[in-house]
């Protein structure tokens, strides 16, 4: 007899894994909080976003941002001078390390671009709503226009000085 293994010698529990993830907590963060991490002068609520930083692995939680993300963050750092080439590669790779990014889809921008006439805000920050509303995840925000403006008919929606583990 041959000596292999065959695919269902050792299947791993996915059951458990899929019922543990479900019961996670789940959160969308907004370029407002994730760019606090990487360059802080000039910044309120640094030490709330540290510390939501440092629980980004937490086994209770998991984080998701839209694309969106990555591109504010990049127009954000291209005029701080003090961010190179080699911290902008790091600082992307870290956040695709640490968040699942969504690609945003025809049904998202259709939800948002709603979201964003009715809330009469702009339609980038409606993105982070829609997604959030989209998989049940309370977004976390420091912009205080977007918060103000989506707080009555977005109730899953947390202010990050307000924010608590």
């Amino acid at each position: 007899m041959e000596n292999h293994a065959t695919f269902n010698d050792a299947l791993p529990d996915y059951k458990e894994y899929f019922i543990k993830e479900a019961l996670k907590k789940r959160f969308v963060l907004d370029t407002s909080v994730a760019a606090k991490w990487y360059y802080s002068k000039g910044e309120e609520d640094f030490s709330n976003s540290k510390l939501l930083y440092n629980n980004l692995h937490s086994d209770n939680s998991i984080f998701f941002a839209p694309d969106l993300l990555i591109y504010e963050i990049l127009n954000i750092y291209r005029l701080k001078h003090e961010l190179d080439e080699e911290d902008i590669n790091k600082i992307i790779t870290e956040l695709y390390d640490l968040i699942i990014i969504l690609g945003v889809n025809k049904n998202t921008f259709l939800k948002s671009f709603a979201i964003a006439r009715n809330l009469n805000i702009s339609f980038y920050d409606s993105i982070y709503l829609s997604l959030a509303e989209d998989i049940d995840a309370v977004l976390i925000t420091a912009d205080k226009k977007l918060y103000g403006a989506a707080k009555d008919t977005f109730r899953n929606t947390v202010l990050l000085a307000e924010f608590i583990f």
